[in-house]
């Protein structure tokens, strides 16, 4: 297992906010991504966030605290294509997924996308309180650092 995950987002203050991890895996179940988190968190993997985001082929799973509960099933689920829309054309394999999540965490972060339409496009992401938190902020790319 690698020792870093792949995107930190911070806020406009420079706090980590949402840890992402990328896998390019098909028919996950929460169950099993509370498993694959539970095991991040056993080997100290996940730094200290209040977000942590599991993105697969094809759907997304958030918490709502990265280093909490090592049980607990996500707390918001989405489905990867609704949710990346557009950035998934052409996407092929891990690398592709990646470049689409990265994009999408950019576009997140990006000040010009109001609240509304944040909450109009994923809300989900308005309600668990993360879009607020990373709003004006920037996004790392880990896995290579």
């Amino acid at each position: 297992m690698r020792s870093r995950p792949d995107f930190l987002v911070l806020s406009p203050d420079d706090r980590v906010q949402l840890v992402v991890e990328v896998k390019n895996l098909r028919g996950i179940s929460p169950e099993w991504a509370a498993d694959y988190r539970r095991n991040l968190l056993a080997h100290s993997i996940l730094p200290d966030a209040d977000f942590f985001l599991l993105a697969f082929s094809e759907s997304l799973f958030l918490w709502d605290n990265a280093r909490g509960d090592a049980e607990a099933l996500p707390h918001y689920q989405a489905s990867t294509r609704e949710t990346l829309g557009p950035l998934l054309v052409d996407v092929g394999g891990e690398e592709g997924l990646e470049a689409a999540v990265s994009a999408w965490l950019y576009a997140l972060t990006s000040p010009s996308l109001g609240e509304g339409e944040a909450k109009r496009r994923y809300g989900w992401l308005v309600d668990s309180g993360l879009y607020s938190r990373i709003r004006g902020g920037h996004v790392k790319y880990s896995a290579a650092a």
